[in-house]
């Protein structure tokens, strides 16, 4: 493209965001991912705009994991800040997806758990990512799966003089935790709940609701009407499939305490045998099974006074009819 930041030359554009533009860019530090944010100069809101610069730079560099972007170099040139990660050049799981329709259980159970542990290690650090989804997971040249944009990433204690309102939390509708959809603060739990919805689309490359609309969609979700992963992809065993709905429970309470935990629940349902088909009992059968007792005391107490009573008239009809 021959355009310049600072020390970087861009080589070619590979995403848009809303406050930001990635591109692959060559500089000082070798080929990165350069994110690049709007220019201060013609912005409307200037101020706003460096805030959230200087946030995703402190988030980022508070977090040292493998499976975790690095920042390799930041700054602002001639107006427009920008942030030099590395760069993992094999794309996201979302393209993975589409070229797939779905992934393999074995590479999606490698993928998780490492990206469970780099969310756990995120919360350990009091910070929240909010916007765990497939295009946010990226890959490098040995397969590496790393978790990347905390643009929208929250301090579980917030920074001095951060507001909370009650608007609906930043980030993708469609693997947003119900709780958030009802405006309640993001929690490790909502993470979780992101991280087992991006599972489950990974092992189906569905979403567990047939509902045509965003707004349709995130009903489901409040109502806890999910499909099981089971039925939309039949190859996922029922265990696993069962560990994974757990990670979508409505309730925060009932998902994992961490994202490693429901990552090591995964591993461990994979090697559970299939349950068998349970024995279907029909209404019938199980009114005779159910009800013996009942039947036992109408005979009893029914049928046989009954019949006693039809003896004893017939015993005084045979009786006047030989007198």
């Amino acid at each position: 493209m021959g355009e310049r930041i600072g020390d970087y030359e861009i080589i070619a554009e590979l995403g848009v965001g809303s406050t930001a533009r990635v591109y692959s860019a060559r500089g000082k530090v070798g080929v990165v991912a350069l994110k690049v944010f709007e220019s201060l100069k013609y912005t409307s809101n200037a101020a706003a705009l460096r805030r959230v610069f200087e946030h995703e730079l402190r988030t980022i560099r508070s977090l040292d994991h493998p499976h975790i972007v690095k920042v390799l170099d930041a700054g602002v040139s001639e107006d427009v800040p920008f942030i030099a990660m590395e760069l993992m050049d094999q794309g996201s799981l979302e393209g993975r997806i589409a070229r797939r329709d779905f992934m393999d259980l074995g590479d999606t159970l490698a993928m998780v758990e490492p990206l469970a542990r780099a969310l756990d290690h995120a919360h350990d650090q009091k910070v929240l990512h909010r916007d765990v989804k497939p295009s946010n997971v990226l890959f490098d040249g040995e397969g590496r799966p790393v978790l990347t944009d905390f643009g929208v990433a929250k301090w579980i204690q917030p920074m001095e003089g951060a507001t909370v309102t009650g608007a609906v939390e930043p980030g993708t509708s469609d693997f947003m935790a119900p709780e958030v959809l009802n405006e309640a603060p993001p929690s490790r739990a909502s993470d979780i709940y992101s991280l087992a919805m991006t599972t489950y689309f990974a092992l189906s490359g569905e979403l567990p609701s047939r509902g045509k609309t965003v707004f349709a969609r995130c009903r489901d979700r409040v109502q806890g009407k999910l499909i099981p992963l089971s039925e939309q992809n039949p190859a996922v065993p029922r265990p696993l499939s069962d560990v994974v709905m757990r990670g979508l429970a409505v309730e925060p309470l009932q998902r994992f305490d961490t994202a490693t935990k429901f990552a090591h629940a995964l591993s461990l349902a994979e090697s559970e045998p299939e349950p068998s088909s349970p024995t279907v009992v029909t209404g019938t059968a199980a009114d005779s099974s159910d009800d013996s007792g009942n039947a036992f005391n109408y005979w009893r107490f029914v049928i046989v006074p009954i019949a006693v009573a039809l003896l004893g008239a017939l015993g005084v009809w045979l009786g006047s009819r030989g007198g």
